[in-house]
């Protein structure tokens, strides 16, 4: 047992220089906690999701996803790559909105989408250099739209079903 002022003081002395080991270690522990929180929560705010947090429901879009996220699926702004890739606007999972869809083949479609169809206006370039800029409807040519070939021909007019009007 330790009696007596000259024992116990340098007693106490040791145990305070542990304990402010141990909390100095424990400052270290809470700085780079406070760090890493930090990071990550800006990171969600500029829409990082983590791998597989947030999912599109097109399996050729699957793959990662950067944007916003609402009950596991993707939601308003964001990006999406897999085979394909498509940056814009979504809706539970679905592109929904103004957005722009890169295939792997290298078509591309920059326009408005429903429900994961091309649904409003919008143009598509197919990888031949073919372009349509005009109306959409369940993703087919719908409406008033231009269509150019590569060899210069041009058709301005009314499209049904994805053909023209007049030559069906």
């Amino acid at each position: 047992m330790i009696r007596g002022g000259k024992w116990l003081v340098p007693a106490a002395m040791g145990l305070a220089a542990i304990l402010d080991r141990e909390n100095e270690a424990m400052r270290l522990f809470a700085a780079a906690l406070a760090l890493t929180l930090c990071a990550a929560s800006a990171a969600w705010a500029e829409g990082a999701v983590s791998p597989g947090a947030c999912k599109v429901r097109d399996p050729d879009l699957a793959g990662s996803y950067r944007g916003g996220c609402k009950d596991g699926w993707a939601e308003g702004s964001g990006q999406a790559r897999g085979k394909d890739s498509y940056v814009g606007e979504f809706t539970a999972g679905y592109p929904n909105g103004t957005g722009s869809y890169r295939w792997a083949n290298g078509d591309v479609y920059d326009g408005d989408w429903r429900d994961d169809q091309r649904t409003g206006h919008g143009e598509f370039t197919w990888a031949n250099g073919n372009y349509y800029d005009g109306e959409w409807l369940n993703s087919k040519r719908n409406g008033h739209g231009i269509y150019y070939w590569t060899n210069g021909t041009v058709y301005n007019g009314e499209w049904r079903d994805d053909a023209p009007a007049d030559r069906r």
